[in-house]
């Protein structure tokens, strides 16, 4: 006999087929529309980038808590349509083509892409 709790777990919207990958942290609803019905992981890697020019935010004059380094995301996204998970890596502002990496902040980039991958590989 399931409980009520046991019951929610298993609920899911009508446009999931299958169960979330074990990564996924997103909770999904019916009523989302087809560019939101995505599994998303909850491990996230933040690289700051100190050579890359800091981005500016605020009113002028400028405090010093307007200025962010450059950031770059890395995390898991699948579309329910993909057949799987995809690796992204969150693109600076601005129109940059390229990024000026640090050897340190190289290694930190690497090891979180080899995280993202052990992470889908673990849970497929």
């Amino acid at each position: 006999m399931s409980t009520p709790a046991s019951k929610a777990v298993e609920e899911r919207p009508f446009w999931l087929p299958g169960p979330c990958p074990k990564w996924c942290d997103r909770l999904h609803e019916d009523n989302l529309d087809d560019g939101d019905r995505r599994h998303m992981s909850e491990d996230v890697w933040d690289v700051l980038l100190s050579t890359e020019d800091l981005r500016v935010a605020g009113q002028v004059p400028h405090k010093p808590s307007d200025y962010r380094p450059t950031e770059l995301v890395i995390y898991l996204d699948q579309h329910v349509r993909e057949i799987g998970p995809r690796v992204v890596v969150g693109q600076p502002p601005g129109d940059r083509t390229k990024l000026h990496l640090l050897p340190a902040e190289a290694r930190q980039i690497a090891q979180a892409l080899l995280d993202m991958v052990n992470l889908m590989e673990d849970g497929n």
